[in-house]
């Protein structure tokens, strides 16, 4: 089964070889350099709330939102996108305008192409769309940032986003429209008469985008259920499709609050596998979601286990880091772990990726996760804390103290990845890259920026980040159960958006090259990682944070916010799907001052809060707990 994986990664690396020829993008030899890097607009913002991962061809691509056009002015929301060297200076940056307020969460480079357009592929959603109010979208981009196509997918009954993408690796069926190179996504439906989430998942195929199906998943007894992670299996399969993973939450099992939620489903037509054993409801009391998962494949100890990372919270709202490990379907537990302070501070993961394997002593860890950690005063940078830590795969124990980055104020690790080392053969690794929101690099601005970090082996980066000791424990009784799955109508199903409009940057700046035929020689024009940023003019708000963060429902939540000067503001509260809870005008005054919102009568869940003042908008996200 090690070979296997080997055969695999030797394959996409010779494909990437071919391609890095024909894009010059960076080598390997830079792959060692450590960076902090920080992207976004002074007045308007942009936030990283999204996925980030190595490019074969050296360099790294990362996605995200921007409410900032070329010229600095502030527009409606648009998907982000930015491709660096391997040292962290721009490549290139774009942003796409699918029509309404557009959102991306996961990137991943396209590896089975038979067209040899290569690229990348992009979930998230837009809003807006004479087809719904939201609905999931897919953005394809060839390796300089050009659109290919861009589609949504959806309901118009109803509201969807997407969370996650994954390309199919497994050949499928071809007879039945199944092929290696498709796309599953997955995400959230909402009902517009219930407001009763389901999860839902889509495929489509590679290079047009066109749906081959989509399904919609409610558990036993019809709560809030979500998908916000997906996986393709390679092994446990029982064709030539490989079965598809989806993780989230689920509040149909019975408990009274949302517990993470895993589902197993045939890659060919999205129907249920292994009966009961194929779903599985993990949690406390308290609300607990998986935001990542991963069929593990290395041969460190077995494949085809699967992990999911989020957050578990018991009854008094404390969260931790929550780890579980199955033998492959959902509902046959194998590990599980919890990490963080164990007590009264909030912890959530976000990201977990499995370590290639090379030898047995090489790796101090097989599976690196990221998040969030509050840690006690005085023991992290400030109140929120990106963080790295690396967890054995087999004991699914951790193996060093976790690794904190970031600044004063609120910093947020989204996802991670190995940084595979080309030029070993063993597949050695390199590094890991994360990606994330900060405000404490990002002051001025008034959205979260996006956060790139790029580590060694030992988790350091150039900047002072902090050891972290933190406790452990295990918790977990998996809950199964069948679930409904309904076919999505077809009102707005593959609604093209092929006149997408974006703008770039390229740092070529008097060249109008196809960076796919020669590339363009920077060498001197190149822009550093973390560039001082122009401070932010006219009236408005500079800094937007709430706490207590996560709260419980019913309870009251504080803005904080910092305005350069005196102006009247827009308060905006919405829900996942879009919909408006709560719209009110305020008055405040120049500096920093609070704003009291209570959360009686909101069901749980997440939350947008958003200020607006002069036109120039800040955001932040809060989690509703029960």
């Amino acid at each position: 089964m090690h070979a296997e994986f080997k055969r695999l990664t030797t394959a996409l690396s010779s494909a990437a070889c071919a391609v890095s020829l024909l894009i010059g993008f960076g080598t390997s030899t830079a792959l060692a350099q450590r960076f902090e890097y920080t992207s976004g607009g002074p007045k308007c913002g942009s936030t990283g709330y999204g996925g980030v991962q190595p490019v074969s061809t050296g360099g790294y691509i990362a996605v995200g939102e921007t409410s900032s056009d070329q010229a600095g002015n502030c527009v409606d929301m648009n998907v982000y996108v930015v491709r660096t060297e391997a040292d962290g200076s721009l490549a290139w940056s774009r942003s796409y305008d699918i029509g309404g307020y557009d959102h991306g969460f996961r990137i991943r480079e396209v590896q089975y192409d038979p067209t040899g357009q290569g690229g990348f592929i992009i979930t998230g959603y837009t809003e807006k769309t004479h087809c719904g109010n939201s609905d999931l979208l897919l953005l394809r981009i060839d390796p300089c940032g050009n659109q290919l196509w861009a589609n949504t997918y959806g309901d118009k009954d109803a509201y969807e986003l997407g969370w996650d993408v994954v390309e199919a690796a497994t050949q499928g069926d071809a007879a039945l429209g199944i092929n290696q190179g498709d796309f599953i996504a997955a995400g959230i439906t909402t009902r517009t008469q219930t407001g009763q989430y389901d999860g839902y998942l889509v495929r489509v195929d590679g290079s047009s985008g066109q749906l081959i199906w989509g399904k919609t998943y409610d558990g036993p007894e019809s709560g809030q259920d979500f998908f916000q992670a997906v996986d393709e299996t390679l092994f446990g399969n029982q064709g030539s499709t490989g079965d598809i993973i989806a993780a989230g939450g689920s509040s149909s099992y019975g408990t009274n609050s949302i517990d993470g939620w895993i589902v197993r489903v045939d890659g060919s037509n999205g129907e249920i596998t292994g009966g009961l054993q194929g779903t599985a409801a993990y949690g406390r009391e308290g609300r607990d979601e998986f935001w990542s998962i991963q069929e593990m494949r290395s041969g460190q100890c077995q494949d085809g286990l699967v992990v999911a990372v989020g957050t578990s919270s018991d009854s008094k709202r404390r969260g931790d880091v929550y780890m579980v490990q199955t033998y492959g379907h959902p509902c046959e537990l194998r590990n599980d772990l919890l990490i963080g302070d164990l007590g009264p501070l909030m912890d959530e993961g976000y990201g977990v990726r499995e370590i290639p394997f090379n030898t047995p002593t090489s790796n101090v860890g097989d599976l690196i996760v990221t998040g969030t950690m509050t840690a006690p005063k005085g023991k992290g940078h400030g109140r929120e804390d990106v963080f790295l830590v690396k967890v054995r795969a087999c004991s699914l124990n951790v193996t060093n103290p976790a690794m904190l980055y970031g600044g004063n104020r609120f910093d947020d690790g989204w996802s991670v990845s190995p940084v595979l080392d080309e030029r070993n053969p063993d597949c050695t690794t390199n590094g890991f890259i994360v990606a994330g929101g900060t405000t404490s690099l990002a002051p001025n601005a008034p959205t979260p920026h996006l956060y790139l970090i790029k580590t060694d082996d030992e988790l350091n980066d150039e900047c002072k980040n902090i050891e972290y000791e933190v406790q452990e424990a295990r918790y977990s009784e998996p809950r199964c159960g069948d679930p409904i799955i309904d076919e999505l109508k077809d009102e707005c199903q593959n609604e093209s958006r092929s006149e997408c409009q974006y703008w770039h940057y390229r740092i070529c700046l008097d060249a109008e090259l196809d960076c796919r035929i020669e590339p363009c020689d920077c060498s001197k024009n190149l822009l550093k990682p973390s560039l001082p940023e122009a401070p932010a003019t006219g009236s408005s708000v500079l800094s937007l944070n709430s706490y207590p963060n996560p709260i419980k429902a019913g309870g009251t939540i504080v803005l904080e916010y910092t305005l350069k000067s005196d102006a009247p503001m827009t308060l905006t509260i919405s829900d996942l799907a879009g919909r408006t809870i709560r719209s009110e005008k305020l008055s405040a005054s120049a500096g920093t001052g609070t704003y009291s919102v209570s959360t009686e009568g909101w069901s749980s869940g997440t939350y947008m809060m958003n200020l607006t003042i002069d036109g120039h908008a800040a955001s932040t996200r809060i989690v509703v707990m029960e």
